[in-house]
């Protein structure tokens, strides 16, 4: 287990997207942060959601031209072959090089070194936009991949040395209910994302249902993942996505303005920002969603229940108890890139 992957196949409209300068980046931002100072509480979190919806399209933008530069290849953690730190050179072991390429990018676009590899992590659910970083030539930690309404990890990227690699945040960090300097490994988290990809993204075996790969799944609480042995990570292509205005390709982890208080994404009577994958970007109520599937089972109408559990930086339940059983909706979505999210029926899978 580990913590934070005749059927109609249609092309993709990636040509369409430019590479954008950093330049331009640093205005959306700048702009967003004006309007949310200026304004009334609820023309702010207008503000705010619209910050998030443009970020989002940029991301598309950013993904599609690298998809473009690379063979149409989705942007997911893979290795790092050529690594200055030969213990972060590829090992053939599919998740441990995901992680040493994590690493490797937070240690160049940060500048530094104290980053050690964690155990048991699967980096593509909080960290796949650290690609695009180093695509891009971004510095890091990037306001960009934090949602406004995303206090706690707003507050993370403020000096992460010496406020949150010290304690300064507790008890909304981790280690939750710690003191002092956190532990190495924790050092990672300012860097970390609120917009998760779909896990078909950078698992590809869940879009070939049927041939008997080793698939991904959820674990018992949200955060929690079993790979095994022999799944095969990343090298998607995104022109395979069959149904792209109706495809989730991005998503918010939470859902912040839509209620008093902040909510899970996949509580049913939540809205999140979504990037579809034409590149168009919205707030989607999570109950207009398919359910989606659990990948073992593509023949069963079964969708993936988890039981959400948050740590005290994330929403809280809405039941006020320490973890509640939520759907996987558009995380596990039924065929995977293959598969419809929003507007349409899910596709057949053999499910009955």
């Amino acid at each position: 287990m580990t913590g934070c992957g005749g059927i109609r196949r249609g092309g993709h409209r990636g040509g369409g997207f430019a590479r954008v300068e950093a330049a331009a980046v640093g205005f959306v931002v700048v702009v967003g942060v004006a309007l949310m100072l200026a304004v009334s509480p609820s023309g702010r979190r207008a503000a705010m959601v619209n910050r998030d919806l443009a970020n989002l399209r940029q991301i598309g933008a950013w993904t599609f031209a690298f998809g473009n530069d690379n063979a149409d290849l989705y942007p997911t953690l893979s290795s790092a072959p050529n690594s200055q730190w030969p213990k972060l050179r590829p090992t053939g072991q599919p998740l441990a090089d995901a992680a040493r390429h994590a690493i490797d990018i937070i240690r160049r676009r940060t500048g530094r070194e104290d980053f050690p590899l964690p155990g048991a992590w699967l980096p593509h659910v909080l960290y796949t936009h650290l690609v695009l970083a180093d695509y891009l030539d971004r510095h890091l930690p990037d306001p960009f991949v934090v949602a406004s309404g995303d206090k706690h990890r707003m507050n993370w990227l403020d000096d992460p040395v010496n406020k949150h690699d010290l304690g300064f945040w507790q008890p909304f960090q981790r280690p939750q209910g710690g003191s002092g300097p956190v532990p190495p490994e924790d050092k990672r988290w300012p860097y970390s994302s609120s917009f998760e990809p779909v896990t078909a993204l950078f698992d590809p075996g869940q879009s070939e249902w049927g041939a008997g790969l080793p698939v991904i799944t959820q674990g018992q609480t949200h955060h929690g993942y079993s790979v095994p042995g022999g799944v095969v990570l990343g090298g998607q292509n995104l022109s395979r996505i069959a149904f792209p205005a109706q495809k989730v390709l991005v998503f918010d982890y939470g859902s912040w303005y839509t209620s008093r208080r902040p909510q899970y994404y996949a509580v049913e009577s939540s809205a999140a920002s979504t990037l579809m994958s034409d590149g168009g970007a919205a707030m989607r109520s999570t109950r207009s969603a398919n359910p989606g599937w659990h990948p073992l089972r593509p023949d069963s109408a079964i969708s993936t229940l988890f039981n959400y559990a948050p740590d005290t930086w994330e929403p809280p339940t809405t039941n006020g108890s320490f973890g509640e059983t939520v759907t996987g909706y558009y995380r596990w979505t039924r065929g995977g890139i293959m598969g419809r999210d929003f507007d349409g029926p899910e596709i057949d899978t053999g499910q009955r």
